[in-house]
């Protein structure tokens, strides 16, 4: 009998303790999801996108009049799921995306708009760079997709499977 898949916001919980935030932070962005989630009508997340988001955060400046810091760590909280891209997902030859498990937990590829190719080649520079002294210090292990760490456990230091907006080191 196959197991179900976990229910979002416990996926959610589970990848900020993957990424070792705080309780207290998990907590307001699991808070500020609800939020999110209760303002749309609890539509699912994948449903829902830019023109929403944007919604949302004039919502809360305008009617609940809250500070732009306040702000901030909503959107910090929605683009938690969002920043999931990895190196190979990005084709800048065919201008493409490749959006994994996005809306309705399907792959799909998008278009690679021409006005964000620059900044995110530069981006990738930076975790070139960022990868190359991650494993000359002995790290540069990235979490890979629950099959996929039995597979081929060697893939972790690939750089093609790292994040294209790793997280910060505290």
């Amino acid at each position: 009998m196959p197991t179900e898949k976990p229910r979002l916001l416990a996926q959610v919980k589970g990848r900020m303790r993957a990424r070792h935030l705080s309780p207290r932070t998990e907590r307001a962005y699991v808070g500020w999801i609800i939020r999110y989630i209760r303002y749309h009508g609890t539509r699912h997340p994948n449903e829902l996108g830019e023109t929403e988001i944007i919604g949302f955060l004039t919502h809360l400046a305008a009617e609940q009049r809250v500070s732009r810091s306040t702000q901030m760590q909503a959107l910090s909280a929605l683009l938690f799921e969002c920043l999931t891209l990895r190196v190979k997902d990005l084709d800048f030859a065919r201008g493409e995306i490749r959006v994994r498990r996005g809306k309705g937990g399907k792959n799909r590829v998008t278009m690679l708009p021409e006005i964000a190719r620059s900044a995110l080649e530069m981006q990738l520079e930076r975790v070139r760079a960022l990868h190359a002294r991650d494993l000359a210090g002995g790290g540069g292990r990235v979490a890979l997709p629950t099959a996929l760490d039995r597979k081929a456990p060697s893939w972790a230091t690939d750089l093609a499977w790292q994040w294209v907006f790793p997280a910060a080191r505290e």
